[in-house]
């Protein structure tokens, strides 16, 4: 059984890069069909729908951290529960690659595809 706690630690972690690769490959694979129809849209509708979902990956990381800032009181001072780490870790590779989803659209964004 998949608890929805477990959803949200690896929302970040393999979700959001697989958003990122998905379409970094997509945005690259369609520039030939993007220079015969001129359908630019088409790319910034693929950036739209990728940057969604990994901003609502980022958000699922950032509730799960967010659930797990109070320390158990039975735990040590020094030890982190899996949780938070997990989702502190998930927040920040979701940042990461959201910005690199940015990143990767900006090129086709500014300059024309079909620029030789």
């Amino acid at each position: 059984m998949v608890l929805k706690q477990d959803i949200s630690l690896w929302a970040g972690v393999i979700a959001v890069p697989l958003i990122w690769a998905g379409q970094f490959q997509l945005e690259y694979m369609l520039v030939p069909w993007l220079c015969m129809t001129h359908r630019f849209w088409v790319a910034h509708l693929i950036f739209a729908l990728a940057f969604l979902l990994a901003l609502a990956c980022t958000f699922l990381c950032w509730r799960q951290w967010r659930a797990f800032t109070t320390a158990d009181p039975a735990a040590p001072p020094d030890a982190i529960p899996r949780p938070h780490f997990s989702g502190l870790l998930g927040l920040m590779s979701a940042a990461f690659f959201t910005l690199l989803i940015i990143a990767n659209h900006i090129a086709i964004f500014f300059y024309s595809p079909c620029w030789d």
